[in-house]
């Protein structure tokens, strides 16, 4: 994390959308504060992200594949490059097709209890090369 934000530091300054706060030597730390700035590019980006954040995403229910029809037989290609195949039977009933769900608007989600031990062992793993 701290690399991406030494490199985010070193992108010029009239494009970067947020500014650090005090940097010990030149690299930033994850301690480091950034505050937000006006930019002259894309000066609408942080209400425009601000905006899609909370929009709730549309939900699709889709496949890419099509269900193989009763009494056919399919082959395929396995990783080690040998083939098989399989035989669906006869008696074979094929599924219902997903339902399509609605997108909700908002949701509400317990919160996680999380331990001083958790987000110690977080922070090491994300420390960790």
């Amino acid at each position: 994390m701290r690399e991406k934000l030494t490199h985010y530091i070193e992108i010029p300054a009239q494009v970067r959308g947020f500014e650090p706060g005090e940097l010990r030597g030149h690299r930033a730390e994850p301690s480091t504060v950034f505050t937000r700035r006006p930019v002259p590019y894309a000066a609408r980006r942080h209400e425009l992200y601000r905006q899609k954040l909370s929009e709730t995403a549309p939900y699709q229910a889709s496949t890419r594949y099509r269900p193989a029809p009763p009494d056919t037989t399919c082959l395929f290609k396995r990783v080690d490059g040998s083939r098989e195949q399989i035989r669906f039977p006869e008696t074979l009933r094929l599924a219902l097709a997903p339902p399509t769900l609605l997108p909700v608007t908002s949701r509400t989600r317990e919160p996680i209890q999380l331990t001083r031990g958790d987000l110690q062992q977080a922070a090491s793993e994300m420390d960790t090369p």
